[in-house]
C-alpha cells in the first residue's frame, strides 16, 4: 500500500460502502506498521486502537476514522511515555472537550 487517503477520502469511502470500518482500520494499521518504524512520530501506539476504530458508528460525522493524538494531551485509559518525572503519578483523564469531539458543530 503506498497511497495516502484523506479523512474525506475515508467518509466517502464508509460513506459509500466500498470499504468498511474494519478495512479501514486495517489499512491504516499496516500504513503505520510500515512507516512508524523510519518516521518515529508516536512515543506510544496502542494496539487495541484498531478495534475500537472499527466498532459500531457512533454520533459523530467522523465516527470510524482514526486520529493521532498528541502526547501532551491525557486521554483516559491511556498510557503516557516520556511523560516529565514530577507527572508521571498522575492518571491520565480525558478533556472535556474530548468526547464531542467530531459531533456536529465543533
Amino acid at each position: 500500500m503506498t497511497d495516502y487517503m484523506t479523512v474525506l477520502e475515508m467518509l466517502s469511502a464508509l460513506e459509500r460502502g466500498t470499504m468498511t470500518r474494519e478495512e479501514l482500520a486495517t489499512r491504516v494499521w499496516e500504513r503505520l506498521d510500515v512507516l512508524e518504524p523510519k518516521v518515529q512520530a508516536f512515543l506510544y501506539v496502542d494496539p487495541e486502537a484498531a478495534d475500537r476504530i472499527a466498532d459500531p458508528p457512533g454520533s459523530g460525522p467522523l465516527s470510524g476514522i482514526p486520529v493521532g493524538v498528541k502526547d501532551m494531551i491525557d486521554v483516559a485509559g491511556s498510557r503516557r511515555p516520556g511523560v516529565p518525572a514530577p507527572i508521571t503519578g498522575c492518571r491520565p483523564r480525558t478533556p472535556h472537550a474530548w468526547p464531542s469531539f467530531g459531533k456536529p458543530g465543533r
